[in-house]
């Protein structure tokens, strides 16, 4: 599980490989395996045959983060509060035996695992833009509780750190060095290991700021006017933006203030407490459930038909060169699919072609695509005004406005065209599937794909199934979804669909509340 190696400059590297996992974790176990790892340490520090510690990982991420099985069934604030101070104990025993330690970060490093990384004294990551470091915790309602929201107190001060850790935004290698997380990038493994050895021959001791008598937070605590008013600043912001329905930002803001006034380990214990809190609460527990757990069965193919094999299409028609009609070409286009745009005039479907130019530009301002590529992709659309051009498709969709005689029109011009075995997708957002699969000259291929506004922005898509629709046809539709990055879900064909009842129950309530006699003021604040 630790692998120990020590070379003859006496600097040892200890390799994460838990096995039976693609991906190391922090549980119990590996936990456990510290501690005798961390015992040999001491020993060899005591007896001067250690000059230092490089730790990274056999697999091809460093650190995936904590059990969330573990953590979504635990329930005990008791039970989870040790079990934060006693991870917390294996951090500081890491980062006190006296000796420097490298966290070699060969792969993305998140949550629990950048914790780890966060508890060495110095960082290097390979320069990968797919590695990912940072703390999404707040995405599943929690906030680190390893000591990840005291030690970026200390590294980079409460007005910098709160963002970090708020946002749950994870960083690419170089966007990391900018913000502070990490020291040093390095151009490969090799490398990355060499950097570390360099450093580590460079440097006598390990010792972090705040086991130093001299040692301050950047900024200054919350005792000081200047922080004390970044706090209710931050405290405004909090409230404006999440109403009290979301406890984790709220919880990490008063770690850090509370945390700044106080020694370093105390500071870990009021981070535990807060921890503990927020993963016994109901809300983690949902997000968990819903964030973790049901994307990942939705990626796992839960809902699609068993028994047919896996779909990628090559060329993909869209009818509707609007926003929908662009958007959805434009999603077609990043993932390695030709597209033909087609409207009901050539230079009406430039301006659609227009429109995803200008996409492929603002993603290379971004720094997600370079100029070779997104002309690359340009070269794989093209424009007609004529149905003739689907007959080398493998999928149309039909992204016009709503009025049912409009799309039973393109579908019958386009489906000419098309194979016996090619689909036919309706973007409609409010027409049964049923009905207009009516207009279809093969029933069985014709199936619902709602893509939402922004289509680029929004990664969910519904799969609807019409009573004629077969199950290989949502099978294939869950699959393209799936080619084009997207989560699919597939869904009854009635009103709405799922995501509009969803909303409209939601706009319902608020209304029936109104009725009621509830002031105005109150519902929006509730909403």
């Amino acid at each position: 599980m630790i692998r120990y190696q020590k070379d003859t400059d006496n600097i040892a590297t200890l390799t994460l490989d838990m096995q039976g996992r693609n991906v190391n974790i922090i549980n119990h176990e590996i936990s456990a395996a510290f501690s005798p790892v961390l015992e040999h340490l001491k020993k060899e520090k005591a007896r001067r045959a250690l000059r230092g510690v490089i730790i990274t990982s056999a697999k091809r991420s460093f650190l995936a983060g904590g059990d969330l099985e573990y953590l979504h069934g635990a329930t005990d604030p008791k039970a989870l509060f040790e079990f934060s101070e006693k991870l917390k104990g294996v951090f500081r025993d890491l980062e006190r035996p006296g000796v420097p330690v490298v966290a070699a970060i060969n792969g993305t490093a998140l949550g629990t695992g950048f914790e780890l990384a966060l508890a060495c004294h110095h960082r290097i990551s390979v320069d990968d833009p797919h590695i990912r470091l940072g703390h999404p915790e707040t995405t599943l309602g929690l906030m680190p509780g390893s000591g990840g929201v005291i030690r970026l107190l200390w590294l980079l001060g409460l007005e910098r750190a709160f963002p970090v850790l708020e946002g749950g935004q994870s960083y690419a290698p170089a966007e990391a060095l900018q913000v502070g997380l990490v020291d040093e990038l390095a151009v490969n493994e090799r490398a990355m290991i060499d950097q570390a050895k360099e450093w580590l021959l460079q440097m006598p001791e390990g010792r972090r700021p705040w086991d130093t008598a001299s040692g301050a937070i950047p900024g200054g605590t919350a005792n000081s006017a200047a922080v004390a008013q970044v706090v209710s600043r931050l405290a405004a912001g909090i409230a404006r933006k999440y109403r009290n329905n979301y406890p984790a930002p709220q919880a990490i803001l008063s770690t850090l203030a509370e945390g700044s006034k106080v020694n370093f380990d105390t500071a870990c214990r009021l981070e535990s407490r807060q921890y503990a809190r927020l993963l016994a609460g109901q809300v983690s527990k949902n997000m968990i459930q819903a964030f973790w757990f049901d994307q990942k069965d939705i990626r796992a193919g839960i809902s699609r038909p068993k028994g047919f094999g896996k779909f990628r299409p090559r060329k993909v028609g869209v009818i509707g060169a609007g926003l929908m009609g662009s958007g959805i070409a434009v999603s077609c286009l990043l993932t390695g699919l030709e597209v033909v745009l087609k409207d009901v005039s050539k230079p009406i479907a430039e301006k659609g072609r227009d429109y995803v130019r200008r996409r492929l530009e603002l993603l290379q301002t971004e720094g997600r695509l370079s100029a070779a590529e997104a002309e690359q992709m340009l070269g794989r659309i093209a424009t007609t005004e004529t149905p003739r051009d689907f007959a080398a498709c493998d999928l149309v969709i039909e992204a016009v406005f709503e009025n049912a005689e409009v799309k039973a029109k393109v579908t019958r011009e386009a489906e000419a065209f098309l194979d016996e075995y090619s689909l036919f997708a309706s973007n409609t957002t409010s027409i049964p599937i049923t009905r207009l699969g009516e207009a279809s000259l093969r029933p069985e291929n014709y199936v619902g794909l709602h893509f939402f506004h922004p289509v680029e922005g929004i990664p969910l898509v519904e799969v609807v199934r019409g009573n004629k629709t077969s199950d290989e046809t949502v099978a294939r539709a869950f699959d393209f979804v799936k080619a084009i990055r997207k989560t699919p879900i597939v869904v009854k064909d009635a009103w709405g669909f799922y995501a509009a009842r969803v909303r409209n129950t939601y706009i319902l309530e608020g209304i029936t509340l109104l009725q009621e006699g509830y002031p105005p003021a109150l519902i929006e604040n509730l909403g």
